[in-house]
């Protein structure tokens, strides 16, 4: 289990730990309270390093890398109350070290920089540090930010942080930490360790709260029926899905097969429509195989100028008159009218897509009516059908 967590903030610049409430929130994330926020960049520059240089004043003994900080704590005449600071932790005179490092000024300067707009820190020094090395209260805001970030992920994404993404976690927050600690601070097997062990918290709290987390690929399974899952694309179908839609014969009421560029921007168009609406052409998959065998959905389209929610269906011709399209089918009109509670559903089908029609007529949609659509230049008249959700 990961360690409690201590109350109150800590703030990196003058190094005290406060109440929560000292903190705005930027200041909370960046670990800055609200009274040294307002400081002039000059002074949080000098006052973290002289909370630099009281931790190493505190630890006894002192490693060679302290002692090394502490000599280039001692140079940097930048900041003069730090210089002090370091030179009487290691015995030294201010007369000493100015005599001692007046020729060397302006390089020893140039290893300071000033903050960044915005609050944002330079790193002050070039030096590594694992994470096992750090002092036992920054482990426990490292613990906390783990916790935090972990659980936003999971609430925001809606799936379980993956090994990619604990790695891009693990980075990101020792990239922030490294301006706190004035060293580069590397992920070692404590840091990984203490991650999986927050990460099974954050899994139990939030089952606790009513909320299961699920893997990356349950999050993507939207139905499913006895042989098919139906789940929302990814990105990395635009091979599978490029095989189906190049063959003139399953794109036929189109009247050509797919491009690859024109099947990445359909595909970019279902990622969209997930995102914004929750819903759109859905991936129908094998379950024996795996495969992707089809394509079926909702989509908001406008028929004769009105809004409607169409239903569409696309299927690889491999898989034809084996019952998939009409399993998939009856499943997401379910999932249309009880799960969405959509009034009606719309079928917009070219006359001589005779296989179409029959679907439609199967699931008990009947024809209202024809509209004429405009694609590459050309008119093409299509039959409307509709299907009235009777739950309504």
């Amino acid at each position: 289990m990961a360690k409690k967590k201590k109350q109150g903030h800590y703030c990196r610049v003058c190094g005290e730990r406060k109440a929560n409430e000292k903190f705005s929130g930027k200041g909370h994330a960046k670990h800055v309270c609200k009274e040294c926020n307002a400081l002039p960049q000059e002074k949080k520059n000098e006052l973290q390093l002289l909370n630099q240089i009281s931790k190493i004043a505190e630890k006894y003994p002192r490693s060679g890398k302290d002692w090394e900080l502490l000599e280039k704590y001692s140079k940097n005449k930048k900041y003069p109350e730090a210089m002090e600071f370091a030179q009487m932790i290691l015995g030294m005179s201010s007369r000493c070290s100015w005599e001692e490092n007046q020729d060397n000024e302006e390089d020893e300067d140039d290893e300071f920089e000033d903050w960044q707009e915005e609050n944002q820190y330079e790193d002050l020094f070039s030096e590594t540090i694992a994470f096992s090395e750090v002092d036992e209260d920054l482990k426990d805001e490292i613990s906390f930010d783990i916790y935090e970030i972990t659980k936003d992920f999971i609430l925001k994404k809606g799936y379980i942080p993956e090994e990619k993404d604990k790695q891009k976690i693990v980075n990101e927050l020792c990239r922030d930490v490294s301006s706190l600690l004035g060293d580069e601070l590397m992920p070692d097997d404590e840091l990984n360790t203490l991650f999986d062990e927050i990460l099974k918290d954050v899994i139990e709290n939030l089952e606790q709260e009513g909320i299961k987390p699920v893997s990356y690929c349950e999050s993507l399974l939207v139905l499913e029926t006895e042989r098919l899952q139906i789940r929302k694309f990814v990105p990395d179908d635009l091979s599978d899905l490029y095989a189906i839609m190049k063959k003139p014969e399953v794109m036929y009421a189109w009247g050509h097969g797919f491009t690859k560029n024109e099947t990445r921007k359909w595909l970019n168009r279902q990622l969209t429509r997930h995102r914004k609406e929750g819903y759109g052409y859905f991936a129908v998959i094998s379950k024996e195989t795996g495969k992707l065998v089809g394509q079926a959905g909702l989509l908001k389209n406008k028929i004769n100028e009105e809004d409607v929610v169409e239903l569409g269906y696309i299927f690889d011709n491999l898989y034809w008159k084996q019952g998939y399209c009409m399993e998939t089918v009856k499943t997401i009109v379910q999932f249309a009218f009880n799960k969405l509670q959509f009034d009606n559903l719309y079928c917009s089908i070219r006359p001589n897509n005779i296989p179409s029609i029959r679907i439609a007529e199967k699931i008990g949609m009947t024809k209202v009516g024809e509209h004429t659509i405009l694609y590459r230049d050309k008119d093409m008249l299509h039959h409307i059908y509709i299907l009235k959700n009777n739950n309504c």
